[in-house]
């Protein structure tokens, strides 16, 4: 299917199996009818991660590039959302993480933080309010 607004990623969430959105412009588009070309992408459903992975070996391009990232934002925040008991999942996430690309990556903050320390622009919006002097904060997704 495709997936401009959510349309592969949404159902999949409701249907409890897995959905993929490559990013904009990895899978060709041709023949698919145009919602809206600067978001459309084709994506894909399956009910485990195997064959999620055997249909993109299919559709998405052979990668040569080693990936080898700086830095890994770990959204402590984020973990609170989880239905389900976060230390196991935190434990397998770090323990992924520090074996494929080593501990010296892993940076922890809320997503708040992040976005306020990224986002120059939010920085500047915030403080438009003129002559008060109240305090503004990034909230936290756990709220």
């Amino acid at each position: 299917g495709t997936d401009t607004g959510g349309s592969v990623r949404v159902p999949a969430a409701y249907c409890s199996i897995y959905g993929i959105r490559p990013s904009h412009g990895v899978i060709s588009v041709d023949g698919v009818i145009p919602l809206a070309q600067s978001f459309d992408t084709v994506g894909w459903f399956a009910r485990d991660p195997t064959l999620l992975k055997c249909i993109g070996n299919v559709l998405l391009p052979p990668s040569d590039a080693q990936v080898s990232p700086s830095q890994i934002i770990i959204p402590e925040d984020c973990f609170k959302l989880l239905s389900i008991p976060i230390d196991r999942v935190k434990q397998v996430l770090l323990n992924s993480v520090e074996k494929l690309y080593g501990g010296g990556v892993i940076k922890h903050m809320t997503l708040g933080d992040y976005v306020k320390d990224n986002v120059p622009s939010l920085t500047r919006f915030m403080s438009l309010g003129g002559d008060s002097k109240e305090e503004y904060s990034v909230p936290s997704l756990a709220a």
